[in-house]
This record gives C-alpha cells, structure tokens and sequence, in this order.
C-alpha cells in the first residue's frame, strides 16, 4: 500500500489492518444471522459487500494524492473493511451452500479446497506484478 498507492507508512499499516478486523468483527455477525438465513443467501449478500467494497476502493485508490486527506483515508479504509466483513463467510459457508444443491462428496470438497488455495497463493503473487486496485476488483 505504501509503495503501489503511494500512502504513508502509518496508513499504509492500517490497510491490511482494517481489513482483517472488520473480517474478524463481521464473524460477530454471521455466526447468530447463520441460524435464520441460508448459506446461499449469506454468501450472495457478502459478495455484494465485496462487490461495492471492491468498487468503491478501485474509485478512491486512482485518484489518491501522495497526501491523502482524512476523508480519502477512511474512505479507502472504509472500502477495505466492507471487502473484510464481505470476504468473511466465503471459506465456510460455500461446501454447506454446496451441500444444499445435493451430496457433497469429498472430491468436490477436495476441489474446491484446491481452489481456495490456489485463488490464496494468487492473491499473494499478484500483487507484486499488478496494481493492487486492479486485483481488488478482479
């Protein structure tokens, strides 16, 4: 964050930060909202949340200045904690919406664990080779 947005290095702290509390807040959230809405349902509203997180901070990271103002600050925050608290029920909640469709039989549990860990170890390579923004909306 403080080299591809070119933020300070006390905000750019703060980036990966807001993101894994606002993650680890929402779990607050889903575990009692998970005994009334199914799974499916949770995912499709937490991929909205992405969606509009992912959005919002593709807008604000092209057109930061080298100085962002505090408003900018928690707006770009803002949009990282929405993709947190949205990011939070995937990993559990996709093999229960999957079982719901039918039998989940351990090689379609199998590949989608290869998936995640594929799409993880993506997450962790690309953005040394692609502007940060850019992969947060793919």
């Amino acid at each position: 964050a403080s080299c591809g947005l070119g933020l300070p290095d006390g905000i750019a702290a703060m980036v990966p930060a807001t993101f894994c509390l606002a993650a680890t807040l929402a779990r607050t959230v889903v575990a009692p909202l998970s005994l009334r809405v199914l799974p499916s349902a949770m995912l499709q509203g937490s991929a909205l949340l992405v969606l509009a997180g992912a959005s919002v901070f593709q807008a604000c990271a092209a057109r930061i200045p080298s100085t962002p103002s505090a408003l900018e600050v928690h707006v770009l925050l803002s949009a990282l904690a929405l993709m947190g608290a949205g990011c939070c029920p995937h990993y559990s909640f996709v093999p229960v919406a999957m079982a719901q469709h039918g039998e989940l039989r351990t090689r379609d549990h199998a590949a989608y664990s290869t998936a995640v860990n594929v799409g993880v170890m993506s997450g962790l390579v690309l953005p040394g080779l692609v502007a940060l923004p850019t992969i947060e909306v793919l």
